[in-house]
């Protein structure tokens, strides 16, 4: 279905305020009633700025129509349906319709005098004279591959919107051209540019987008200037990214033309917010460098925290940033412009690796070795070539200058990846997992999707994942030859004071282990101390040398919405009550639908058995049993009439071969029916 709006909606949207069009197919009138009719309609700025050009090279046709005009303003408003009572340029009809309005009468008199008057033949310099006039599409006829444009827009009012029309590219027409420009550099409206690739036998486009890009360098900033190119052929000419406009055929739909004309306005949009974008972080880190005492304040919390410096300026200055962007009023014609977007048609993708990563990077973050933060809620760990997260508070499990590590142990969530084969899941999946696509573990992966079973809860020693903290590359390794820590420049100076606690704790763990190693095996035994990965279960033929190396290595951390979302289905899971997953009769009553009419459901009970994964998913292998009751008012819904059961019990049981009973009808008839199981559904029929 083709996408399109009305014009006047579009261009509202885009605070369009002048429409220039290149276009040699429209035709000048000579006639005074086609020039008077435009004059009396046209936009009353350009009037005036039109009057003034006229007025330099032929003052007397300018006094004529001035003085027609000014008099005919008196009588304007007696048209009160313009379209539909005259005739295009045909400014004499108007006089009929205004004299049978009385209190009109004298005024028209003026009006009709004044136009008496209008000489053309004793104009100078005549020509030129008719051609200002028609620049500003008075007297002109409409070709018709503008009307539905001119009808909607630039003559839907009384008076016309403002625009110009231009039937060449000489060197005068480009002076005009640029002072038309200049007189609107105040407003901060947009201008629209409609350009006809082939005027007066010649390619001119190109020529006319290169002139405006040389005005923009001239006034070293982007116009306000949107448009496109209408080309009777297909047409490969370089447009340049500073002046975007869409090639489009001749005869192309509406559809076809709000989708170029909405492109060039993305690129504008885009365009114009670099400028804001720049100029506003610009602003930050001048905002920045005057409040060293923030940022001494900042490194002072980072270094009590546990996070870096780096982290906390670079978040300080994304929050001063996004402030101060919240405040610019030139983002509100931006936002505007993002609701035409709707209009393009989906176009072949030029494909990007880069777009790629940037799926990635979106949810990920494999800085975080680069710059040696701290571990934190979220990283991800690959442990024996399993895939883990961590989850916690972050103050919890972080050291400080100030403070120790609160929490006593790690806790880890266990994930694993699956083929992105699809970009939605089950629904009956994402209760036990969460799902997050296009994860890597090196940039050199394959992308996947990471599938993170929140209910699993494993767990870790501290230590252990300390130790990929002071390695580029996330590995989990420490040589304790080296007493004192090589540091990288970007870490919290305490991490220097943790590393010595770390070779410390090791050389001790070293020296139990070679002496009693049998004791500290049955210490860290998994059915005493269930652990991912034991103390004791490091390399072993590095230990002579001095090296602790776990195979574990940290490979990102999970962006901040993916992480706290995680959280709160982990913390969702633990938090639930022991007992709301234990049926403590061992019978369950659910309502099953009934086979001759799946819009009556039928209460039933179910005898659940020991096993979980039988009583989720197969009921049908469980037994049913159905209150008398609830099987009367099942019959009756089905019969339509009210019945009566003839059995002294208070249920039955269901069977698959059926069970027997029988029922008196509301006028004392009996009737044997049988009530069967098949598959997840309760059938009832008439017994033969």
């Amino acid at each position: 279905m083709e996408k399109q709006i009305a014009y006047e909606k579009m261009f509202n949207v885009l605070n369009v305020e002048n429409i220039v069009i290149f276009e040699d197919d429209f035709i000048e009138n000579t006639g005074k009633n086609e020039i008077c009719y435009g004059l009396a309609r046209m936009s009353i700025t350009n009037r005036n700025r039109m009057l003034s050009e006229i007025g330099e090279i032929n003052s007397t046709g300018k006094d004529q129509l001035e003085a027609f005009v000014n008099e005919f303003d008196n009588v304007f408003d007696a048209i009160e349906n313009w379209e539909d009572e005259i005739p295009y340029n045909d400014i004499e009809t108007s006089f009929e319709i205004i004299q049978e309005k009385r209190e009109y009468f004298e005024v028209l008199e003026e009006v009709k005098k004044k136009y008496s008057v209008i000489d053309m033949d004793s104009w100078s310099h005549k020509e030129d004279s008719l051609s200002i006039l028609a620049s500003y599409g008075v007297g002109v006829d409409i070709p018709n591959l503008y009307e539905e444009l001119f009808d909607e827009f630039l003559h839907n009012k009384a008076h016309w919107k403002k625009y110009r029309i231009f039937r060449d590219f000489t060197a005068a027409t480009q002076a005009d051209f640029k002072k038309y420009i200049e007189d609107s550099f105040g407003s901060q409206g947009m201008m629209v540019c409609i350009i006809d690739d082939q005027m007066k036998n010649k390619k001119s486009a190109t020529e006319i987008v290169n002139y405006i890009e040389k005005l923009q360098s001239e006034q070293k900033r982007r116009l306000n200037i949107i448009g496109l190119i209408y080309s009777s052929f297909d047409n490969s000419d370089c447009i340049t990214d500073k002046v975007y406009f869409e090639y489009i055929k001749k005869g192309e739909p509406k559809n076809v033309f709000q989708a170029a004309l909405t492109k060039s306005s993305y690129s504008y949009m885009l365009a114009d917010l670099k400028v804001i974008y720049q100029r506003v972080l610009g602003d930050a880190f001048d905002e920045a460098v005057r409040n060293k005492n923030i940022a001494y304040y900042l490194s002072s919390m980072a270094d009590y925290e546990g996070i870096t410096n780096y982290q906390v300026i670079t978040n300080w200055i994304k929050l001063l940033f996004e402030y101060k962007l919240s405040d610019i009023q030139e983002l509100t014609t931006v936002a505007g412009m993002t609701r035409l977007i709707g209009l393009l048609e989906d176009e072949k993708l030029e494909f990007s690796k880069e777009m790629l990563d940037l799926n990635t990077f979106e949810a990920f973050d494999f800085s975080v070795n680069k710059y040696r933060e701290p571990i934190a809620s979220g990283d991800i760990f690959l442990i024996k070539k399993e895939i883990y997260i961590l989850l916690g508070q972050d103050c919890d499990m972080m050291n400080s200058s100030t403070r120790k590590r609160k929490n006593g142990i790690s806790e880890l969530v266990n994930a694993t990846t699956v083929n992105q084969s699809s970009l939605d899941g089950s629904v009956e999946l994402n209760r036990q997992f969460l799902f997050i696509s296009n994860f890597r573990k090196n940039k050199d992966d394959t992308i996947k999707t990471l599938k993170v079973r929140y209910g699993s809860r494993k767990f870790i020693e501290n230590q252990i994942l300390q130790l990929c903290q002071f390695n580029d590359d996330g590995k989990c390794i420490l040589d304790i030859n080296k007493k004192q820590y090589n540091a990288s420049g970007v870490e919290p100076a305490y991490y220097e004071t943790l590393y010595e606690e770390l070779v410390s704790y090791y050389e001790a763990l070293f020296a139990i282990n070679k002496k009693e190693s049998a004791a500290l095996e049955l210490i860290l035994n998994s059915s005493q101390s269930s652990r991912v990965l034991r103390l004791n279960d490091y390399v072993r033929d590095q230990e002579q040398n001095g090296i602790v190396e776990y195979k574990i290595r940290r490979i990102c951390r999970l962006k901040h919405p993916y992480m706290l979302y995680l959280y709160k289905m982990y913390l969702e899971h633990q938090g639930r009550h022991p007992f709301d997953c234990m049926n403590m009769s061992r019978v369950q009553e659910v309502q099953v639908k009934l086979k001759q009419n799946d819009l009556i459901y039928v209460s039933i009970d179910m005898v659940l058995t020991p096993n979980r994964d039988m009583n989720r998913q197969h009921i049908e292998k469980m037994d049913w049993y159905i209150d008398i009751s609830n099987l009367e008012n099942a019959v009756s819904n089905l019969l339509g009439i009210a019945v009566e059961i003839q059995e002294n019990v208070q249920c039955i049981e269901i069977k698959e071969e059926g069970t027997k009973f029988e029922c008196m009808l509301d006028g004392g008839e009996k009737k044997n029916m049988c009530v069967l199981k098949i598959g997840d559904m309760v059938s009832i029929e008439q017994c033969k």
